[in-house]
């Protein structure tokens, strides 16, 4: 992911300049990493969203919604039974195709809290990324 290079990026100094060097690769190597930064921090804005998203997949209304779904007639699957448990996603599909029955392991972390916009605005970097 280029996110962790621009992280690695940041980690080094920047070259030395001052303002009466003029447009020298000094600054246009600073002007260059600033600029990938900064499109790297929005990019972070942006997987944060598509994170928390992802997330409600597992959620009890969501996973109530699809049974809704299938239970109308209109999914592809004759039989679709989800079924969620402390730590594990349960599986019952039967399709066109194949049948499946599968348990998934669910990390304990994956239902920890997001840090929410209020946290993210403590960072200070809200003038970086608008």
């Amino acid at each position: 992911m280029a996110t962790f290079g621009a992280a690695t990026d940041l980690a080094k100094s920047l070259p030395y300049w001052a303002q009466a060097e003029g447009e020298n690769d000094a600054a246009k190597e600073i002007m260059r990493r600033g600029s990938r930064a900064r499109k790297r921090l929005r990019e972070l804005v942006e997987f944060y969203d598509h994170l928390a998203d992802a997330r409600r997949f597992l959620d009890d209304g969501n996973l109530r919604l699809i049974r809704q779904w299938v239970g109308t007639g209109n999914s592809p699957f004759s039989k679709l039974h989800i079924k969620r448990d402390e730590d594990a996603l349960i599986l019952d599909v039967e399709w066109f195709a194949a049948r499946y029955d599968k348990e998934f392991h669910i990390h304990s972390g994956v239902d920890a809290p997001l840090p929410d916009r209020e946290d993210i605005n403590r960072l200070n970097i809200a003038e970086i990324l608008h």
